[in-house]
């Protein structure tokens, strides 16, 4: 077709619907090539936006489209449509989340939770909390100690993991975590599966553990 942009061809560009943008710690975004962003302008056609991270979501672990693209309408519309490469995705929920795996935080008298007022914990009725990737909580140990639990992108943004902020430093759970607690008793009683320990067990001073150990991994700068 003729380029839109050719003013002699006197052809009218269409342009595509504004993408929505969806708030969160690890969704996925899009920057486009265009002038102004898709989320405040309507794209013209020819533009094309790329993913801030990329991770795999979903039962069949659909990979992020490295590219969408607003295309010229189909005959008898006036208005583009985006480009998906096939991904399923629409303009209505193009900013995925990518999700870490459900985390146990077991009630006991050592342990309590504190989270934002619109990511709020789920009692399983087993006398634990679960929280998801969009939930961000302060677990407090013995009343005095707060240590924030968050999902968080990793340095290349490819993947997603929980994360704890103790003592100034960032450290990121090792993948096989399913548990966090101020104690590895409490996780012990939960039945969830751990890594075997591979650092001592920790004094009042060291951090809380995850599942039955201490294991957790510093992020790397």
């Amino acid at each position: 077709p003729t380029p839109c942009t050719d003013c002699l061809s006197g052809r009218n560009c269409h342009t595509c619907p504004q993408l929505t943008y969806t708030a969160g710690a690890t969704n996925i975004h899009w920057i486009c090539d265009s002038s102004g962003d898709a989320y405040n302008n309507e794209a013209v056609e020819g533009t094309k936006c790329t993913p801030t991270h990329r991770c795999k979501i979903g039962e069949n672990e659909e990979a992020i489209p490295a590219e969408i693209e607003c295309k010229s309408p189909e005959e008898g519309s006036d208005q583009g449509a985006w480009d998906f490469g096939g991904s399923g995705y629409n303009e209505g929920t193009c900013d995925v989340q990518c999700p870490c795996e459900e985390i146990t935080i077991p009630k006991s008298e050592d342990t309590n939770l504190f989270c934002d007022s619109d990511s709020q914990p789920v009692d399983d009725g087993d006398g634990n909390w679960k929280i998801d990737g969009s939930t961000t909580c302060d677990v407090v140990c013995d009343g005095q100690i707060f240590i924030p639990i968050s999902c968080k992108f990793n340095k290349d943004g490819t993947q997603t993991a929980w994360h704890i902020t103790y003592g100034g430093q960032d450290i990121t759970l090792d993948d096989q975590t399913t548990c966090f607690s101020c104690s590895g008793s409490n996780c012990e009683n939960d039945g969830s599966t751990t890594p075997e320990p591979t650092t001592p067990q920790p004094t009042a001073t060291e951090p809380p553990t995850t599942g039955s150990t201490t294991q957790t991994t510093e992020s790397k700068p």
